[in-house]
Formats: C-alpha cells, structure tokens, sequence
C-alpha cells in the first residue's frame, strides 16, 4: 500500500483505527496520517493484537498524545520484526516514538532507519514511552529525536548500520 492519506480529528487513527488481531506481511510506504490521540501507520489503538513482519515509511501527526511509526498506543501487543524507514513522526502533547508512541506491556523488537521524532514530552527513536514492555533485538540508525521537556524519556535502542542488517 503505497500514499496512504488519512487527515481526522479523532482518536485511534491508522490504516487501522483499532487492533485485536493478527496484521502480518504488511509493507506501508510513504503514507500521511493525521489524528488527535492514538496515531499510528498501521494501528492507532492495539489492543492485544499481534503485529508482525511490517515495513513503513511516512509521516504522522498527532495534535494529542500517542504516536508511532507503526502503533500509536500499544497495550499488552506484540508489535515483532518491523522495518520503519524514513519517518517524521511530529507530535504536539506526548509520546512519539519511532515504532510505538506509548507502549504499556507487551513485546517490541524492530529497527528505525532515518527520520526525525519530535514531542513535546517523551521521545524515543524506538518508543515515546515504554510502560513494562519487552523490547528486545532492536537499533535505529540516522534518527533524530527532539523534545522540550526531560520529564520522560522514551527508549533509544543501539545505534546501528542498518545497511546490513536483518531482523532474522
């Protein structure tokens, strides 16, 4: 799916509004997403479900809370073996994050390779923040992350070269 545009005032915005299945497969490029809280390329709002082997590349803005290259708000998800190329992931309130905005339990392992993550509070190349969840295996390369408050922090992972890595 390529040029994917999406411009709401809502919560739980994404390819998919809400998860609480299985998304597998999934290859996203250059899409263009605006929402309020809970925005996400993929999922805004995953709920349980299961997110895995997905490529995204795009922007997203978020004029709440909650965004990520892939989820914007995961709660016990299991969001494995990702790509997020060339993100912009611009967030006014809280909690941008190169895959997941907020990530409260469950699992994240991917990379991020180029962009920029902008909040107001809680940025993280990988997450804006992360609540408990198991992030494992994971890196970024050529990512900025840029916030105006140092209450939260999100997770950075390693830095690495992305041009010969896999995620097998």
């Amino acid at each position: 799916i390529s040029n994917l545009y999406i411009n709401r005032t809502t919560d739980n915005i994404g390819l998919f509004g809400y998860n609480k299945g299985s998304i597998k497969g999934l290859n996203l490029i250059d899409y263009n997403i605006t929402g309020s809280s809970s925005v996400g390329g993929v999922v805004g709002y995953n709920d349980y479900g299961n997110i895995n082997e997905v490529i995204v590349s795009g922007i997203i803005n978020s004029t709440s809370s909650y965004s990520g290259g892939v989820v914007g708000y995961n709660s016990y998800g299991n969001v494995n073996n990702v790509i997020v190329k060339n993100i912009e992931n611009n967030q006014s309130a809280y909690r941008a994050g190169g895959i997941v905005g907020q990530a409260f339990y469950g699992s994240i392992t991917g990379i991020v390779e180029n962009g920029s993550i902008t909040s107001n509070d809680g940025a993280g190349r990988i997450t804006g923040y992360d609540l408990s969840a198991s992030i494992k295996a994971y890196g970024f390369d050529n990512v900025s992350v840029s916030q105006n408050s140092s209450v939260n922090t999100g997770e950075d992972g390693t830095e690495i070269n992305t041009s010969n890595k896999s995620l097998n």
